[in-house]
């Protein structure tokens, strides 16, 4: 038996979330991805966007009329913890947690196909470290997201019989 590809249709790219997050600043800022090893020493102001769960909600396999291709979508409400990094850090979380609210924000959240359910309040994570007091605020967003696969069926539709009889 062949190995069977199953083929992404629409799966989320969180790149596309730390674009927007970054683009509600002026000017833009820098929004890693959590846990990423970069060097952060001479950058005064930065975010990361981190996933920190994904909570199924439902799910549904569907074909497209006679079509021998199945579908499968999952939809999760995923949980984001957005960090903010740098001075006045706790002040600039609240614009941007106000900010993308806005219908430009909400317009850019449709084309990737995922909407905010709800929003934290801004937690002060701020901390002492080697060379000074660090200004740090944090929010989560929970959004709603789905992930939609494919695969190719092969029913088989029809059989050619050839009889062969001896005697």
């Amino acid at each position: 038996m062949g190995l069977i590809m199953i083929n992404t249709v629409e799966l989320f790219d969180p790149s596309k979330l730390r674009e927007l997050i970054s683009t509600r600043f002026n000017p833009p800022v820098t929004v890693i991805r959590s846990n990423s090893q970069i060097d952060t020493t001479n950058m005064p102001f930065y975010a990361t966007l981190q996933q920190v769960t994904s909570t199924p909600q439902g799910s549904r396999a569907f074909s497209k009329g006679d079509s021998e291709i199945e579908y499968s979508e999952f939809t999760d409400n995923v949980l984001y913890s957005v960090q903010l990094i740098g001075k006045n850090s706790i002040l600039l979380a609240n614009r941007l947690k106000a900010s993308l609210r806005l219908t430009s924000s909400l317009n850019e959240l449709k084309k990737m196909n995922i909407g905010i359910l709800q929003v934290s309040a801004v937690r002060d994570v701020s901390l002492a470290i080697d060379s000074g007091y660090e200004e740090r605020a944090q929010f989560d967003l929970l959004v709603s997201q789905s992930t939609i696969v494919r695969e190719q069926q092969n029913h088989i539709t029809g059989v050619d019989l050839e009889i062969d009889i001896e005697q």
